[in-house]
């Protein structure tokens, strides 16, 4: 008799489940908001969001890659001409020389660059030849440019990059200040503190301590009444390098963010590129503990050993380079970093470059020059293509731009009270973030109901604790728990991720202003704190 009863099936307690959810929830948003988001960052936000990178990478169009191309200044092309850095200002007026050939010296095979930007800081003084010869290459650029968009004015296409001064203004070489043929354009940026990754980018640059004066906030909501761009009620001279470029080559208007107001030093989401370019940053791997350990490991996502000399991974489908970025965000050793977005070129190649070369890469093409030097700090760090020149940051922002049309999605931090104006769409996405936190919860509590069914149909005499079938059923029920564990943590991995997707995409909140809660949520309900407490309240025992 007492047999049939354990046998009897026990139907799923849905009241119990809903109560179990709704202490996971409520305890994972206490956390959230007690705990200081930089700990919940070291534990695990910023794991998702590296593991969300390379899905909202793989749908990043690639409509405007092509319009970019990458220049880059490294220590051969300076030895080929026998310079040590910094070079002479004529080498620069050289290589601006070769990016632009006016019609009237080869009408048939002329190109013209829709703009340059130098993301070099000119601070060392020059000769005042070398410094004149430069200069009148830089206005060849601008009136090469507006010759072939066939206008008599309009502002320079050549930008110079430029950091901010004591008095909040952008300087540069004290020679070049005065020169009309320029646009001084910022190129400071804040990556994250944790992992140094640069998710974000600002496109007006102000330093923290020095708001913007009541006058100024006036301009701006004055300009934004009457239709007119706010960027007109701000000095130019504080506009990021992908802003002035985005303006001013291409005659866009100020872009929009998707919050309805937006202060003078609004920052961008920066969304990298999946897929990589044909002609890329020509790096060899380093020698160091990173290359040593994915040659001794066993598992590997990359790519035939005979192509593991470069630093990068590359490959004709998008779809091997997700899986490769997937593998490296959840271990370095298991793949290298995926190559660069856009079409780079060095500096020594373009001696060896056919004129149908020069035309593809630099006619009507924006013409961003970095450097790549082995002992420079000029680096920045991408969630897919980890440590790289920082001319990338800004051509990966202005294809951001042009890419969202300039409604871009502008970076918060998450809210922490409901009158908050962002508050609607953080709370609609913890609406959406119910459905995989209740889907998981239901699994698990599904899994060891079977579970213990299973158990309760083979009844026993109990066996003495050191007999051999006491031990097979511990070890089976250590297996169960385990597998359970595991395969929910994988899942919650998984959904976090999508929800990190699915923010940005529709509800359009940041990376990094949900990651917090989301790390949150997924401690309380991996590690069952809610169906605990539930289970404590309610005195159920199993």
């Amino acid at each position: 008799m007492a047999a049939s009863n354990q046998n009897k099936e026990k139907p799923f307690d849905w009241r119990m489940f809903g109560w179990r959810l709704l202490f996971t929830i409520a305890i994972g948003c206490l956390a959230a908001l007690i705990l200081p988001s930089r700990f919940t960052e070291e534990l695990g936000a910023q794991k998702i969001a590296k593991l969300a990178a390379p899905l909202v990478g793989y749908f990043y169009p690639m409509e405007y890659r092509d319009d970019i191309t990458v220049l880059l200044i490294d220590d051969e092309a300076l030895s080929v001409k026998g310079y040590s850095w910094p070079p002479p200002f004529d080498f620069y007026a050289d290589l601006l020389r070769l990016i632009d050939t006016p019609a009237d010296m080869a009408p048939a095979r002329s190109y013209h660059p829709r703009a340059v930007f130098f993301d070099i800081v000119f601070e060392h003084e020059q000769e005042k030849e070398r410094l004149a010869e430069f200069e009148t290459a830089l206005d060849a650029i601008n009136a090469s440019s507006l010759a072939h968009r066939k206008s008599r004015d309009g502002p320079p296409v050549v930008f110079l990059a430029a950091r901010l001064g004591e008095h909040n203004d952008l300087s540069i070489n004290k020679d070049l200040e005065h020169f009309s043929g320029a646009t001084k354009a910022g190129i400071e940026y804040s990556p994250n503190e944790v992992d140094r990754i640069t998710w974000t980018y600002p496109l007006f640059l102000d330093r923290p301590t020095q708001a913007p004066s009541q006058a100024e906030h006036l301009e701006i909501r004055q300009a934004s009444t009457n239709g007119r761009a706010s960027a007109a009620s701000l000095p130019p001279k504080r506009r990021s390098a992908a802003l002035a470029i985005y303006e001013d080559a291409y005659g866009l208007p100020e872009p929009t963010p998707y919050t309805p107001e937006k202060p003078p030093s609004s920052t961008m989401v920066l969304t990298w590129g999946l897929d990589t370019a044909e002609s890329g940053l020509l790096w060899k791997a380093e020698e160091d503990e990173e290359k040593k350990s994915r040659e001794d490991t066993w598992l590997s996502a990359d790519s035939e050993a005979t192509y593991r000399s470069m630093y990068c991974t590359s490959d004709e489908h998008d779809r091997v380079l997700f899986a490769r970025a997937e593998a490296r965000s959840i271990m370095r050793s298991l793949s290298r970093p995926l190559c660069v977005f856009h079409r780079t070129i060095h500096a020594n190649q373009l001696s060896n470059m056919t004129p149908g070369e020069y035309r593809e890469a630099f006619d009507n093409k924006v013409v961003m020059i970095g450097t790549s030097l082995r002992y420079s700090n000029d680096i920045v760090v991408s969630p897919l293509h980890d440590r790289i020149p920082g001319v990338f940051l800004h051509a990966m922002a202005l294809d951001n731009l042009l890419t969202s049309n300039g409604h871009y999605q502008e970076n918060w931090e998450a809210p922490g009270s409901p009158f908050d104006e962002h508050w609607p769409r953080f709370a609609a996405l913890c609406v959406i973030g119910l459905v995989p936190v209740a889907l998981v919860r239901a699994l698990k509590e599904l899994a060891r109901d079977k579970y213990r069914e299973w158990r309760r149909s083979r009844p026993g005499p109990k066996p003495h604790k050191l007999h051999r079938t006491w031990r097979r059923r511990k070890y089976l029920d250590a297996a169960v728990r385990f597998l359970i564990f595991a395969l929910s943590g994988l899942a919650l991995i998984i959904l976090a991720t999508c929800l990190l997707v699915l923010g940005q995409a529709l509800v359009h909140v940041p990376y990094l202003a949900v990651s917090h809660l989301v790390a949150c949520a997924m401690a309380v309900e991996w590690f069952d704190w809610g169906s605990d407490l539930a289970n404590w309240v309610f005195d159920v025992k199993e």
